[in-house]
């Protein structure tokens, strides 16, 4: 696990690019879920207790992709208790990149961020989001890039 300070001085450089931003900014984070019934309650507890520190105004789109295990009542549980999840049903397994991709689709933030559950690092080891901020990737227009060290 992460230490929270790490996280906190990360999201940092989130947060100054948001404030140079609008301040209806919303991030999107997609989380492609396979049989995560392990590590699923922690992953979004973690997640969100990393934004809601930063002060963010954040979605998770937790994206099912055809789970045979308890994620999809797990993923039900969690969207009743926390207003901020959206949760995206696959009907069979289709793929981590279609899992993805169907994430992306629905997300409605000014950024996205795609991480794995478990949550580890990932989403606090960008290196300077501000210089990336508003630049078009390829593929559809509202898909922007945040640049993730390996």
């Amino acid at each position: 696990m992460s230490d929270p300070s790490s996280q906190r001085a990360a999201l940092e450089e989130l947060l100054k690019a948001r404030d140079e931003g609008s301040a209806d900014f919303l991030l999107s984070v997609v989380i492609p879920c396979m049989n995560e019934e392990e590590v699923l309650a922690e992953t979004v507890k973690r997640l969100v207790s990393v934004l809601d520190s930063a002060e963010l105004r954040f979605e998770l789109i937790l994206v099912d992709d055809g789970s045979t295990d308890s994620t999809p009542r797990l993923l039900r549980e969690i969207r009743e208790k926390e207003q901020r999840v959206r949760v995206i049903r696959l009907s069979r397994n289709f793929g981590h990149q279609v899992a993805i991709t169907a994430g992306l689709e629905h997300a409605r933030g000014d950024a996205t961020v795609i991480i794995d559950a478990p949550f580890d690092e990932q989403i606090v080891r960008y290196r300077n989001p501000a210089r990336y901020w508003g630049l078009p990737v390829d593929g559809p227009p509202s898909c922007r890039c945040l640049d993730f060290d390996a």
